[in-house]
């Protein structure tokens, strides 16, 4: 941490260190203060969509506030509080929305159950994980580079999907949309591992080297990952999905590049969300 960059904050009482225009969230975090979030990753721009990291916060004399830690900035002569009975209240609120959302996501029902927010029966939607936060959305377009993935529908009716709810050639299989998931709302489908081993020979790339990560190797196990000695190897040296390894954002601009220039190429999906409405649905979670 640069020291001409450090900001001394105070936070429930106590001060602490962070830098100049960082995320208030992880300067929280890095601090040790938990404040519960569905839909922030260091790795991608903060969106607040979740809203269950709201804090308190007073800039100087004036007035307290609410607002969103993962897209608050730090700022100097900045007073913050995580658990006031007004930050309480507020994410007992969100949360009995997020569970009408989403009364299938264990994740979201624990949250629940900590702040004593009501959980009502939705028989419509039961089953149903997706909270709409945009991860999977942004981790395609912010760095993977792919943009498989967007919104569909307005209000209720708002959901993640392919374009037209099909598969599309934008998509890599590599996978980082259903790794970001905080409740397991889209995985990789079985449908999809069978359209990549079809494939003609040049276009049978693994991941990884659709990522910049190896050499431009052809996929020899039919795209069963966890029996592959790459995926052992780079799953052991990472501690997140090999999409957010920093060679891997340089390396896929020549990805990139060399797609550009072959546009026969077919790279079907890896991946839909539970949400669409195509033949091929994906599997819900039980």
């Amino acid at each position: 941490m640069s020291v001409a960059n450090s900001v001394t904050i105070a936070v429930n009482g106590r001060e602490i260190v962070g830098v100049l225009h960082q995320p208030l969230v992880e300067a929280l975090r890095c601090a040790g203060i938990v404040v519960p979030t569905l839909c922030h990753h260091p790795a991608l721009s903060g969106l607040g969509a979740c809203r269950l990291c709201v804090v308190e916060v007073t800039r100087g004399e004036g007035k307290p506030r609410l607002t969103t830690a993962c897209n608050f900035p730090v700022l100097p002569d900045l007073t913050v509080r995580t658990d006031t009975d007004w930050v309480r209240r507020t994410r007992r609120g969100v949360l009995e929305l997020l569970v009408m959302l989403a009364p299938g996501s264990p994740e979201v029902l624990a949250l629940a159950r900590e702040y004593g927010a009501e959980v009502a029966d939705s028989p419509e939607r039961d089953g149903e994980r997706c909270i709409r936060c945009g991860l999977c959305v942004r981790v395609c377009a912010e760095i993977v580079g792919a943009q498989a993935l967007g919104w569909h529908g307005r209000g209720a009716e708002r959901r993640v999907a392919t374009p037209f709810d099909d598969w599309t050639d934008q998509c890599i299989g590599c996978g980082a949309c259903s790794a970001v998931c905080p409740t397991d709302a889209i995985h990789m489908e079985e449908e999809a591992a069978r359209r990549f081993v079809e494939r003609a020979g040049p276009d049978r790339l693994c991941r990884y080297a659709l990522l910049g990560l190896t050499p431009a190797a052809v996929c020899s196990n039919g795209y069963q990952c966890w029996r592959c000695e790459v995926e052992q190897r780079i799953g052991d040296g990472l501690r997140d999905h090999p999409a957010f390894c920093e060679a891997a954002i340089y390396g896929r601009a020549k990805v990139r590049s060399r797609r550009s220039r072959n546009p026969s190429r077919s790279h079907k999906p890896g991946a839909k969300p539970s949400g669409s409405r195509s033949p091929s649905q994906s599997r819900r979670q039980p």
